[in-house]
């Protein structure tokens, strides 16, 4: 008898922060938004690199919505898991963004500032042979 297994893959994976997009964005204030560097695709092969997240059940499916601040320097601070699935999913998503490299920081008026920004993380079963 053939055992399957279960892994976690990665469906989609969606980048938000005030716009939905992972490069600065720019309004009409002369605002700039923090972005993850190289944008939306860098942040997508940046996770699925670094996902390491096996549960043994493996019977959840969902996604973690983590906030943050980016400071002026392009650090990360203040992680908060805002939209919880479980405890495994939630630590794997907070350890996640811990590793993240430092982010373009938020801009107004050419100066960068600290501000808030979110990440979504999907977590999908897949059943590998």
């Amino acid at each position: 008898m053939m055992i399957l297994t279960r892994r976690l893959a990665i469906n989609t994976l969606f980048f938000l922060v005030l716009v939905i997009n992972a490069s600065c964005q720019h309004n009409n204030n002369n605002t700039a938004t923090p972005g993850f560097p190289g944008g939306k695709v860098k942040l997508e092969q940046f996770i699925k690199k670094n996902l390491q997240w096996r549960q043994g059940q493996l019977t959840v499916e969902g996604t973690v919505f983590v906030s943050f601040i980016v400071d002026s320097l392009g650090k990360i601070n203040d992680i908060k898991v805002i939209k919880s699935l479980c405890e495994s999913c939630d630590q794997e998503a907070v350890r996640i963004v811990k590793a993240m490299p430092d982010w373009i920081p938020a801009k107004r008026n050419g100066e960068p500032f600290s501000s808030q920004a979110m990440v979504s993380i999907p977590f999908k079963l897949s059943a590998d042979k």
